[in-house]
């Protein structure tokens, strides 16, 4: 009997490995989790208040679309959207599954952002259709070369689909506003809906602004009113903990989404919905603290990769909180000898020099088992030379992690 091929995900099958054994967590994606106290307390409830809400909800299952209140608050974040464009999913990785199960036609090509979180591309091409990657480089800083994103679509054009990731995971770039409405323009021309090309795009960092001077990135929404956007209250809003994710789309994109959904979880947490329904009714508070921990760790991380310039550079991200160094030779701790393949370096002196570790992922496994620090190598996007790493968590938590990762450099 055929099966259906699941490739492994990289990212999850490290956490898997590693999350919850090693000490010092710096690879994690999300922003310093609240208590339900602490979201609360945010929220303006007092004790008894609380008590009263929480006291309430019954533990069956829930509206199977999601919590009408929390879907009138979801709607909120993307304006001209009414609640009926909204279905509310277990985090935004069932959101992306669904799409991508009710989307995908074996045999098409579809244009998708890279490096970026596997499951955007993955869980298609498992179903049979083929990626084709709009590509980040570190060349370019990261900045996303629309120009290229056109010669893609005009060299491919039977995809049907462009899946991009903005504010980006895991380098931290954004587009501009600007940018969005040039890359609107774009999809426009090669057509959107009916036969043409639908845009999905996962926002899940989407409000966590590092430069105090910049705007929040706009929704894609803003420019093309039919594209369809996932979102989550694990990233931005810190509370990955309630497995609370949406998407939000055309009506027919969320009534098949809503049909495949009979076939994974039903419905979520009628506890998680509740404590989801007061998060985004008190967003800006719930941001505010986010902001501030993810700019206070974001001058921490700075004085750090300055301070460790001989074993790695990067570029400073923009939204959200992680970001994607670069290791140099001496990261990878060069010395005399035959040269080990893929080890990097100047090429041109290839043939006298080895490393002790062939690229992050060595580095990463290393530091996760004799030095008690995680971090997430980039061979889970592609990119082996490079490692994610987050700075959302408590801030002794990060000097703590930063001070082991520079001792490691420093005694090789």
């Amino acid at each position: 009997m055929p099966s259906l091929a699941v490739t492994p995900f990289a990212v999850e099958r490290w956490f898997g490995k590693y999350e919850f054994t090693t000490e010092i967590n710096i690879a994690e994606s999300c922003v310093q989790p609240m208590t339900p106290d602490e979201l609360l307390e945010l929220a303006g409830l007092g004790e008894a208040e609380r008590r009263e809400l929480l006291g309430r909800v019954r533990l069956g299952y829930t509206d199977s679309l999601g919590l009408p209140e929390l879907r009138e608050e979801v709607a909120a974040l993307y304006p001209g959207t009414p609640a009926d464009q909204v279905l509310i999913t277990g985090g935004a990785i069932e959101a992306n599954y669904l799409l991508a199960r009710a989307l995908t036609v074996p045999g098409e090509e579809f244009v998708c952002l890279h490096p970026v979180y596997q499951q955007l591309y993955q869980v298609a091409a498992d179903l049979g259709a083929r990626p084709v990657f709009w590509r980040l480089r570190w060349e370019d800083g990261f900045r996303p070369d629309l120009d290229e994103l056109e010669r893609l679509l005009e060299a491919h054009p039977g995809a049907r689909r462009l899946v991009i990731n903005f504010p980006h995971n895991p380098t931290g770039a954004v587009l501009s506003p600007d940018e969005m409405k040039r890359l609107a323009d774009i999809v426009v021309r090669h057509g959107v809906g009916g036969g043409g090309l639908l845009v999905h795009a996962d926002e899940v960092y989407r409000g966590l602004n590092l430069d105090p001077a910049a705007a929040p990135s706009p929704t894609i929404r803003q420019f093309l009113p039919d594209a369809v956007v996932t979102g989550s209250l694990s990233k931005a809003y810190g509370l990955p903990g309630l497995r609370i994710g949406w998407i939000v789309g055309p009506r027919p994109v969320i009534q098949k989404c809503w049909e495949l959904r009979d076939y994974t979880s039903i419905s979520v947490s009628a506890l998680g919905e509740t404590l989801a329904w007061q998060a985004l009714a008190h967003r800006e508070a719930v941001l505010a603290r986010n902001r501030a921990i993810a700019r206070r760790n974001l001058a921490v991380l700075s004085a750090f990769v300055e301070e460790n310039s001989v074993f790695l550079e990067w570029v400073p991200p923009k939204e959200g909180v992680v970001a994607f160094p670069r290791l140099l030779p001496a990261a990878l701790g060069l010395g005399r000898g035959p040269a080990a393949p893929g080890a990097g370096g100047d090429p041109s002196d290839r043939s006298v020099r080895t490393s002790r570790f062939r690229d992050s992922e060595d580095i990463c496994r290393v530091l996760a088992e004799e030095h008690g620090v995680l971090l997430l190598p980039g061979t889970c996007f592609d990119e082996p030379l490079h490692f994610r790493l987050g700075f959302g968590y408590e801030t002794d938590r990060l000097q703590t992690g930063l001070a082991r990762l520079g001792a490691f450099f420093r005694g090789l």
